[in-house]
This record gives C-alpha cells, sequence and structure tokens, in this order.
C-alpha cells in the first residue's frame, strides 16, 4: 500500500520510515496492492485496517507465543480487540477519513481467530514437545468459546445436530466437510448407526 502517492501525512510518515527499514534490513519481497482484496468485503474488513489492527496487537502484546501458551481465551481476546491508532479509527484507506469512528476487531472476530489460530497453535506445540498439557489446554479454549454461526452449523442444527460450545461446532464442521460432503456415510459412527437396522 505504501507504493501509490498520496499526500496524507501519516501515510508519508509510514512510507519514509519504510524506506529507511527496507534500506537497513535490504528487505525485498513486498505484497503489491493488487494482490489484496477489497471486492465485496464491508470497509471494516478492509485489509488496511487488518493489518492495522494486528499492528495494534503486536504492539500490544508482549511474547505473543508464550501469552497463547499462558492465557486463558479471555484474555487472548481482550488483547486481540487492542484498538489500532488514531488514524485507523477514523480511516479505512490511507487518505479517506470516515465520520463513524471505528471500533477495532469485535468479539466474533477475536472468537475466530481464537478458534483457528490460537488452538491449532496449541495442538501442534503439543504434538511437537509431546506433552498432552497443552492439547489440553486448546480442547478447554474450545470448550470455553461460543458456537461459531455460519452456514455449516446452520446445516447441522436443521439436520438434529446440536453444539454447546466451539469445541462441538468444531467437531461438526470436521463431519459435514470429511463425511457428509464426501457421502462416505458408511465410514461416519452417525451415518453407519442411522443404516443399520
Amino acid at each position: 500500500f505504501l507504493e501509490e502517492e498520496c499526500a496524507d501525512e501519516y501515510f508519508l510518515k509510514l512510507k519514509s520510515e519504510y524506506q529507511f527499514l527496507k534500506t537497513k534490513y535490504s528487505l525485498t519481497a513486498t505484497l503489491h496492492k493488487h494482490q489484496w482484496k477489497f471486492l465485496r468485503l464491508r470497509p471494516a474488513n478492509f485489509p488496511t485496517l487488518r493489518i492495522a489492527e494486528f499492528a495494534a496487537f503486536i504492539s500490544t502484546a508482549s511474547g505473543i507465543f508464550s501469552m497463547f501458551l499462558e492465557s486463558d481465551s479471555k484474555n487472548i481476546k481482550q488483547t486481540l480487540r487492542s484498538k489500532p491508532t488514531a488514524y485507523w479509527q477514523s480511516h479505512y484507506r490511507f487518505g479517506e477519513s470516515t465520520e463513524k469512528k471505528i471500533s477495532g476487531l469485535g468479539e466474533s472476530g477475536a472468537q475466530l481467530i481464537c478458534i483457528n489460530t490460537v488452538v491449532p497453535i496449541l495442538a501442534a506445540y503439543s504434538y511437537h514437545i509431546d506433552d498432552s498439557h497443552y492439547l489440553d489446554k486448546a480442547i478447554a479454549h474450545l470448550q470455553g468459546l461460543k458456537i461459531e454461526s455460519n452456514s455449516i452449523i446452520s446445516k447441522m442444527k436443521a439436520a438434529g445436530f446440536e453444539a454447546d460450545n466451539a469445541f462441538d461446532s468444531q467437531g461438526l464442521i470436521e463431519l459435514h466437510n470429511n463425511y457428509c460432503l464426501k457421502k462416505r456415510c458408511l465410514q461416519c459412527n452417525v451415518g453407519a448407526s442411522l443404516v443399520r437396522p
């Protein structure tokens, strides 16, 4: 995003900082603006704003990996919801201000990051060091988080399956993706039990 031209003061400050760091650390690989998706996104989900929120998270959290290992999901979600800088509380893109105040990552967004990032990291780390403590912690995270709200969970609920927490909803998503969609009913305990006399 810093490759384009913009008269915005904040943009120019970031561009100058980036040029300095690019030279200092011999940075070569860059992502170009056309590689980021803005089409069919609500402004609150624009990549520029998400990058700013991630930067706020990184600057707020000290030792992200250790925080994932030691904190509970409530503290992790709270840290993930760190507000971006004042500039990004009134801008979705460089140089385009909005009168509506932007509050940052919402509760459901923080929960999805916990489910899809923190829990897999804990599970992988548990496997890597051969210590089930972190796998138990990953499962406890999922059991402490609310059910996801998506089309798969809606389909499974319509079929009579209930979920009490994210652990259950992740299980239903796994069943749906690896058995229902692939028509592997006889290999699934639920499907097999329906066909047995």
